[in-house]
C-alpha cells in the first residue's frame, strides 16, 4: 500500500520551486519566534523597583566598599605623613653632614696652616676631632 506521487517531467522545476519556498517560509518563521529551548535565568534575584533614597538602611555588602575605600584613606594619609616626616629626617642628616663637610675643611685648613713644631698639641687636638666627624 504505497502511495506513488508522479509528476510530469514539464511541472518538475514548478514542484521543485515551491518546495523551496516552503523551506524557507519555514526556516524564517522558526528563526522569528524561536522555539528553541528555554534560557536559564539568573539565579539571583533581581527586582528592577528601588526604593526612595534613605528608606532603607545600606547592607553590610553595600557598605564594604566604603570602609575599603575609607580605610584606603586613612593608610594613604598616614603613608603621606610618615613620608613627610621622612624627608624633614633626611634633610636635617643632610644639614648635619654639611655642616660636618664645612668644619672638616676648616680644621684641614687650620693643620695646614698651623706651624708644626709649635703647635703639635693643637694639630693633634684637631686630627682627634677631625676622626671624631
Amino acid at each position: 500500500m504505497a502511495m506513488t506521487i508522479e509528476i510530469e517531467p514539464a511541472g518538475a522545476h514548478i514542484v521543485v520551486s515551491v518546495l523551496i519556498m516552503t523551506v524557507a517560509l519555514i526556516w524564517s518563521v522558526v528563526k522569528c519566534f524561536d522555539f528553541g529551548k528555554p534560557k536559564q535565568a539568573d539565579p539571583t534575584p533581581f527586582t528592577d523597583s528601588l526604593p526612595a533614597l534613605g528608606d532603607t538602611p545600606l547592607t553590610a555588602t553595600e557598605l564594604s566598599h566604603r570602609r575599603n575605600q575609607e580605610t584606603m584613606k586613612k593608610q594613604i594619609a598616614c603613608l603621606e605623613r610618615n613620608r613627610q616626616l621622612a624627608f624633614a629626617e633626611v634633610c636635617r642628616v643632610y644639614a648635619r653632614r654639611i655642616k660636618i663637610d664645612e668644619n672638616i675643611h676648616n680644621l684641614k685648613e687650620a693643620i695646614k696652616k698651623a706651624e708644626l713644631p709649635r703647635d703639635i698639641g693643637r694639630v693633634a687636638e684637631m686630627k682627634k676631632r677631625i676622626r671624631h666627624f
